[in-house]
């Protein structure tokens, strides 16, 4: 006859297993919610990228701008007949590319080596370590301000730190929302959003008609609301701060993953 400590024991192993089956659950990347905490990270990388321009003078998201400001950097290297006072310091755009690049591949690669895309443990391990990133790059900001400079200052440590954190944490990020499976909400570039929006054929249909094209414009929408939040908090309190309200966003975006619903569930409710 089982003892109160067995029954105890098996009791603690069963909740043991429930919260690791809770945690290796499948969310269901079909419900609202789902694109509530997309749009959520996208008004974070808004306000991050509104920082990182004027104050870095390069990107940490949008790596198409990067790209093509590091082709005009390296060419200009060799001279120009063109007069220009404004500078892109290389090592900030190779920083930014590079860690992006590490970014996206290791995220990638390890969620799809342990075959964990919307794994609700992955979704929060991810988002942890994007969060701890921004939020290191936030005090280095303000433990080491650097103030307006036209880029051709010196590229201190604390800078290319923050930058490389901030392009880390990016990419991380790229490379989660890609693999959810919800397109239309990328959370960082806006180029591809603008096209297939405007050129969607059911542009014109009710809003209950076209999720599709309602996901887009409401990233689009949300992207410039958080360039305009992030740009005054940067232009008239300071970059740590700017930074820091992109990280607490991230913060209730991890939280939120942990209400998500599964597939299983939407079975469920489709049966009932």
């Amino acid at each position: 006859m089982p003892t109160a400590l067995d029954l105890e024991g098996r009791q603690t192993s069963s909740k043991r297993g429930a919260l690791a089956a809770w945690l290796r659950d499948s969310i269901d990347n079909e419900q609202h919610w789902l694109e509530y905490e997309l749009l959520a990270l996208a008004l974070a990388t808004g306000i991050i990228d509104a920082v990182s321009f004027p104050k870095f003078h390069c990107f940490v998201s949008n790596q198409t701008g990067n790209t093509v400001l590091f082709a005009v950097t390296a060419f200009a290297l060799f001279g120009t007949r063109q007069e220009t006072t404004f500078q892109v310091p290389a090592p900030h755009l190779v920083t930014s590319l590079g860690f992006f690049v590490i970014g996206v591949f290791t995220a990638g690669q390890i969620s799809n080596w342990l075959d964990a895309k919307s794994s609700r443990w992955w979704l929060l391990t991810t988002n942890i370590f994007q969060t701890i990133f921004v939020l290191l790059a936030s005090l280095l900001s303000l433990l080491f301000p650097t103030g307006h400079y036209d880029g051709t200052a010196t590229n201190t440590a604390p800078i290319l730190c923050s930058i490389a954190l901030l392009a880390l944490s990016s990419g991380s990020q790229v490379a989660m929302s890609r693999q959810l499976g919800m397109p239309e909400i990328p959370t960082t570039q806006a180029t591809a959003a603008y096209v297939d929006l405007l050129v969607d054929t059911r542009f014109f249909v009710p809003i209950t008609e076209n999720r599709g094209r309602n996901r887009r414009a409401a990233f689009i929408i949300t992207l410039c609301i958080g360039s305009f939040v992030g740009a005054p908090a940067y232009h008239y309190v300071s970059t740590a701060l700017a930074i820091f309200l992109a990280a607490i966003i991230k913060i209730f975006v991890t939280i939120m993953f942990l209400f998500n619903k599964t597939k299983a569930q939407r079975g469920n409710l489709s049966k009932t």
